[in-house]
């Protein structure tokens, strides 16, 4: 089960860009942040998340369980920023493991107009833009 929760967490989170070891403020952070992210399959063309920040705060991500990529998820929520993570408050998720109002945060490594990393449950996940703001 713990895929899914990797999966989930890909699906409910954010990055932004300056040297890893800068500290980024919310305000860069927010800046960046509002367009659609993918999450590839290891180095394939192949999406395995899509998550997509809207300017307004509105949160939407869809994507497949890894390892066997059979089970498909969405969620959506509202998005912030506070003091360096990336918080989504859920709304819905279609597997029903976070309950509506659940806020997960992550912490952000760096992003920029290519690039989201960020830091879910001890593991480094990069995302990359697949468009800006306006979705």
């Amino acid at each position: 089960m713990k895929p899914i929760f990797v999966v989930l967490a890909l699906l409910l989170s954010s990055c932004f860009d300056l040297s890893k070891n800068e500290k980024l403020t919310d305000s860069e952070i927010k800046k960046h942040i509002s367009g659609g992210w993918a999450e590839y399959v290891d180095n394939e063309n192949k999406i395995q998340v899509y998550s997509g920040y809207m300017e307004n705060g509105t949160y939407h991500s869809y994507g497949y369980v890894p390892p066997t990529f059979e089970t498909y998820v969405y969620a959506d929520g509202k998005w912030e920023v506070e003091n360096g993570f990336s918080c989504i408050t859920i709304n819905y998720d279609s597997l029903g493991i976070f309950p509506s109002g659940e806020k997960i945060c992550n912490k952000v490594i760096k992003i920029n107009n290519d690039v989201f990393i960020f830091e879910s449950y001890g593991k480094e996940i990069e995302m990359k833009r697949i468009h800006h703001a306006g979705i």
